[in-house]
């Protein structure tokens, strides 16, 4: 569904930039919470070894990645490490903190960078402050709604609910605040928009959405 359903194909696939840069490195963050989860969920001692090595190295590619992919990457893995080691009390939650170690150090550097700051002074004037900027977030978040949940979309949710019911049911973690995971998740998309709200003052590029509308498409599932 999300590639088919992709925001702008023409950036996402037919640009290296913006397929590499933008779908690319946000698919190698799906990699990585994948991989997150899995150790979070449990695993033999050589895979939890392996998956270790894997999250760093994820997280030294995903350090340089764009800010929308970088900033929920690393909001979602400290939420993944909050969940695990404080509601679910399991131990193995501090094996993410190496990779996320790695990783915010990681996506410092890359906004630190004096080519970054030298970018932003021509930008000088253009975006929102920080607090208005998340605000912000969550308008353009409701605008593009509508924008991302076609009739397609909709129908594919309506044939995967079977599947998830399925899935929802064999899963051992109890979903007493539905209310607050449906709440996350919405913050969790409209931090898509903050970047270049900040930066620009508008939601974003035809290649910055295509990550967001992915975010999005997922956590919609």
């Amino acid at each position: 569904m999300t590639v088919v359903l992709l925001h702008s194909p023409q950036q996402g696939f037919f640009w290296y930039v913006g397929g590499m840069c933008y779908v690319g490195m946000h698919a190698f963050l799906m990699l990585t919470i994948a991989a997150w989860v899995k150790l979070l969920t449990g695993a033999g001692r050589v895979g939890t070894v392996l998956l270790v090595l894997g999250t760093l190295a994820g997280a030294v590619v995903l350090g340089g990645s764009t800010y929308v992919t970088g900033l929920q990457g690393i909001l979602l893995g400290l939420g993944l490490v909050v969940f695990g080691a404080f509601i679910l009390r399991r131990k193995r939650a501090w094996l993410l903190v190496p990779s996320l170690l790695v990783y915010g150090y990681g996506f410092y550097k890359n906004v630190s960078a004096p080519g970054n700051a030298a970018r932003m002074r021509s930008y000088a004037g253009w975006g929102y402050p920080p607090v208005e900027a998340v605000l912000r977030s969550f308008q353009e978040a409701f605008l593009h709604l509508g924008e991302f949940s076609g009739w397609i979309t909709v129908s594919i949710l309506i044939l995967l609910v079977p599947i998830v019911w399925r899935m929802v049911g064999k899963s051992t973690v109890s979903f007493r605040f539905p209310g607050l995971v449906l709440l996350g998740s919405f913050c969790l998309y409209a931090t898509g928009f903050t970047p270049t709200l900040f930066a620009q003052g508008h939601g974003g590029y035809a290649r910055v959405l295509n990550p967001v509308k992915i975010t999005y498409q997922l956590l919609l599932v």
